[in-house]
């Protein structure tokens, strides 16, 4: 018999998403393991969000609240997630088949979060002419997952920056003993438009970055 699964929140966040929240919710569901709850938060997305679809044995909600950036929008569903591992879907990337279950079979006891691969593809030249780059061990929120007791204990994301929260999150996690696990298999579709607020305020990201990497490992000293 198979070790029981822990049960699995998603988190979205998302801010004026469009149709590209479908797909994103798609491809949870299309999972050959689906999780027991998903959560969509509306940053203040300006028309906000309207109602979700129904997802059969799924339980979902959507969160509306004032416009906090990424960092806040994840801090809100990882405080009303109820399952003992989360993971996370930006509304603009799509889950690949199997992501659910390759990564839940990796979270053993003493693993605290599970990584795959990523493919990033670029659809800024257009869809005939779009390209693709394939990128192992990401760190990437969304092809990871985490149990929700290792985000208590790291502390949530920042919030008092444009785009990077992740790493930011990810250089005080390194300063842990808690263990990561990845697979070379490729589990998230990151997908690049121009939209992206990583590539729109990417000067500004790298400022802020190097700033606070720096202070954390000031910290270790």
């Amino acid at each position: 018999m198979s070790p029981t699964r822990p049960n699995l929140t998603v988190v979205i966040p998302a801010y004026n998403p469009g149709v590209s929240l479908l797909d994103a919710l798609h491809s949870i569901l299309a999972q050959s393991v689906l999780p027991q709850e998903i959560i969509v938060v509306d940053d203040g997305s300006t028309p906000p969000i309207g109602r979700l679809p129904d997802f059969a044995g799924v339980r979902h909600h959507l969160i509306r609240q004032e416009n906090r950036g990424y960092g806040g929008a994840v801090n809100t569903g990882i405080r009303a997630a109820t399952g003992e591992v989360i993971a996370f879907l930006d509304h603009d990337d799509i889950w690949l088949p199997g992501k659910t279950e390759t990564q839940l079979n990796l979270m053993g006891p003493s693993i605290s979060v599970v990584g795959g691969a990523t493919i990033v593809v670029d659809y800024r030249s257009g869809e005939k002419s779009k390209k693709s780059s394939l990128v192992l061990a990401s760190r990437v929120f969304g092809a990871c997952m985490f149990r929700k007791t290792v985000l208590e204990q790291v502390g949530g994301l920042t919030e008092d920056s444009m785009t990077a929260e992740p790493i930011e999150w990810w250089s005080r996690f390194s300063r842990t003993e808690l263990k990561v696990r990845f697979t070379e298999i490729p589990v998230l579709e990151r997908r690049i438009h121009g939209e992206n607020l990583g590539i729109t305020q990417k000067e500004r990201t790298s400022r802020d970055l190097l700033k606070r990497v720096r202070a954390h490992r000031n910290k270790g000293r």
